[in-house]
């Protein structure tokens, strides 16, 4: 049995969607979205600012932590990655992540893992963007997912509040796990866990 037919959500609105007069337009977003996340794939959407140059557990930094937790979530499922910092591009493997450098503009990340077509994004993140406005409104236009994993310390409060609104803006869950304190495999385990979880 597929997982659409198993998911009481997706039923309920399925049966809104045929029910309802076409002319409200209530459901279709709703639908749409359920639809796209079912079918569509996912895009790990990955900060590679100057920031995740910095040290991270075990002395290494974060980029290298990120790096190889990527490259362990990736071998389960149809995932796509996307690396942005000043820029962002599209890589074919986790292990072409581009050296940390740069600003952090998010909502240029957003924007080309939006044009993957994926049903789900996974941002990945340490820190607060170059333009949160941007940010907001990219995510809120797209017709999927966004779920959030913030990797950054505790103590960036800025940066947690803005990633939670941006998690709410994309209808997504937003998670935390303190790269500096979390060793790969426990970031991997969370990422597997965000990526599996739809």
């Amino acid at each position: 049995m597929s997982k659409e037919l198993t998911n009481p959500l997706q039923a309920l609105i399925n049966k809104a969607n045929t029910s309802l007069p076409a002319r409200t337009g209530a459901v279709e977003p709703y639908y749409e979205r359920l639809r796209r996340i079912h079918k569509g794939h996912t895009v790990i959407l990955a900060d590679v600012s100057g920031s995740m140059a910095s040290p991270a557990w075990g002395g290494r930094t974060k980029h290298a932590v990120l790096g190889e937790a990527i490259a362990a979530s990736m071998q389960q499922g149809h995932h796509e990655l996307v690396a942005f910092s000043g820029d962002a591009r599209f890589l074919m493997t986790a292990g072409t992540l581009p050296p940390p450098g740069g600003s952090t503009a998010m909502h240029i990340g957003l924007q080309v893992a939006i044009q993957r077509g994926p049903g789900r994004i996974l941002v990945v993140s340490d820190g607060e963007p170059d333009d949160e406005r941007t940010a907001l409104e990219v995510a809120a236009s797209f017709v999927g997912v966004i779920d959030v994993l913030y990797i950054g310390p505790d103590a960036n409060v800025a940066a947690m509040n803005f990633l939670r609104r941006l998690a709410k803006a994309g209808h997504g869950r937003y998670q935390g796990s303190d790269i500096g304190r979390a060793g790969q495999p426990a970031l991997a385990q969370t990422m597997r866990q965000l990526l599996l979880e739809a």
